[in-house]
């Protein structure tokens, strides 16, 4: 009886045991910090590639055996990685494959992760599935760089193709303005003749009274025989003779043309100085010594002819505007560019000398005006 009031106080001793176990229990299943940062590293971790897990023993093997090693690594574990002879068989098997030799691709390292004991069998089939999925991502990286590329490719064309539309343009604006000023000089060569002209008719018709003219003599240092000779003028033709400024522009055009010609072919600008100083030297002799023969004959076979003069475009063309013509020469029969002494012009050579000096000396004759 004495002992009976004691009962409740075990009671709650026992009820106070059974609640504080729990509490001990649940404090010791909860997960402490660095549990729960191994955790969160783990999670990280498995988002890494890898290769896949092989049988090192076995690779080495069938590399001792002479295989190569992406050959052995892909046998080892798409075999299932158990005998040799399993590995052996699979290469047997698969040695026409395009991609027996290549790397195999790498899978995430939280798929190779042990969730469960898988039989071979499911191993194998796994394996399988992981492969294909790394096969399908890295095929879907290389058809999104292709398509950059392409898009890049696409973007470089149009550039090109607005860079080469504006240098098109930048051209047509230059010739325009080239013909602008090539018509501007001419405007102004055709009227720098015409005032001439008009200057000369008018010293003449002040020196001789405007009558016909008859065997009107001209100053030796600017004439010529034929010019001096006797001539017959009416008085609406007072001066039949074709003043030098003539000469000079058609001189010039062509020397003009020939250099404008030469850039565009991109030939050695040696070629143009060589002809200009050669027809100095023709010019020059012509001028100091308009009664020796020998310079007012120029053999077209002539070697230094052929090579300085005639290999240039309309080469001749400088040397008739001054009265040489092609002929047979009488006393070799060769064809010759002859000028007889009757048609020497010293005013004619004095300004083709002139316009051919230019070309040499002036770096932007015949390009402005």
């Amino acid at each position: 009886m004495e002992s009976a009031p004691e009962q409740p106080s075990s009671m709650a001793a026992g009820q106070e045991e059974s609640t504080s176990q729990p509490a001990g229990s649940k404090a010791e299943d909860a997960p402490t910090d660095s549990e729960m940062q191994e955790a969160g590293a783990d999670e990280d971790d498995g988002d890494e590639l890898v290769d896949p897990p092989c049988n090192e023993e076995l690779l080495k093997d069938l590399k001792e055996m002479g295989f190569s090693e992406n050959r052995s690594r892909r046998a080892v574990v798409l075999s299932g990685g158990t005998t040799i002879e399993t590995a052996i068989g699979w290469i047997e098997e698969h040695e026409n494959d395009a991609d027996i030799d290549e790397p195999l691709p790498k899978v995430p390292r939280k798929s190779l992760q042990p969730k469960k004991k898988l039989s071979p069998e499911e191993a194998k089939e796994q394996l399988k599935i992981m492969l294909e999925q790394a096969k399908v991502k890295r095929e879907e990286e290389e058809r999104k760089s292709e398509r950059e590329r392409e898009r890049m490719r696409i973007d470089m064309g149009k550039e090109m193709t607005k860079q080469r539309a504006q240098l098109e343009e930048a051209e047509r604006k230059r010739r325009i303005e080239e013909r602008r000023r090539e018509k501007e000089e001419e405007d102004r060569a055709r009227a720098k003749a015409r005032e001439k002209l008009e200057r000369v008719k008018a010293e003449r018709k002040a020196k001789y009274g405007g009558g016909p003219i008859k065997n009107v003599p001209l100053d030796d240092k600017t004439g010529s025989a034929a010019e001096t000779a006797t001539s017959e003028r009416d008085s609406s033709s007072p001066f039949q003779r074709v003043p030098p400024i003539f000469v000079s522009d058609k001189v010039r055009a062509t020397l003009r043309t020939m250099k404008q010609t030469e850039k565009a072919n991109n030939a050695d600008p040696a070629r143009f100085t060589t002809y200009c100083k050669t027809l100095m030297v023709y010019l020059g002799n012509l001028n100091k010594n308009p009664d020796e023969p020998k310079f007012r004959k120029i053999r077209l076979s002539n070697p230094a002819f052929q090579k300085r003069v005639a290999c240039m475009p309309n080469g001749i063309a400088c040397l008739e505007a001054v009265g040489f013509e092609v002929k047979k020469d009488d006393e070799t029969g060769e064809d010759a560019l002859i000028i007889e002494r009757e048609k020497v012009n010293l005013e004619y050579v004095a300004a083709a000398a002139g316009q051919v000096d230019a070309a040499l000396t002036n770096p932007m004759f015949g390009v402005l005006g």
